[in-house]
């Protein structure tokens, strides 16, 4: 009993340690086989739109600070755009450092990922 109890204290020491680094479920997608549309419609919208800029964030606030998924498009992150590469950040609160950086999706280097015809 006791080593049961001492597992569950070190899962949860661990769980709080992490930062927020888990993706959240809703985030877990096969994002090279989406269009920005079917992604926005699955996700629900950004809040934060630099499409100008090619990019969208989703932004997630944690007890330790926040969550970012960002989708970097090819050119103005239309809805018939296929996304270039998706990133899962984490950044600590007080200070607003990146803390981890996952790659959840990069097209290939000569492949044409424009829009969906």
């Amino acid at each position: 009993m006791l080593g049961v109890v001492l597992v569950a204290a070190f899962l949860v020491a661990c769980g709080a340690s992490d930062d927020g680094r888990n993706l959240p479920e809703r985030w877990n997608l096969a994002f090279g086989q989406r269009s920005i549309g079917e992604i926005v419609e699955k996700i629900g919208a950004p809040q934060e739109d630099a499409s100008s800029k090619q990019f969208l964030n989703w932004v997630e606030p944690t007890p330790a600070g926040k969550r970012l998924l960002k989708i970097i498009c090819p050119i103005k992150c239309q809805a018939n755009e296929m996304p270039t590469m998706v990133l899962f950040i984490v950044h600590r609160g007080e200070d607003d450092k990146q803390v981890h950086l996952k790659v959840l999706f990069e097209a290939k280097s000569g492949t044409v990922r424009g829009a969906v015809q």
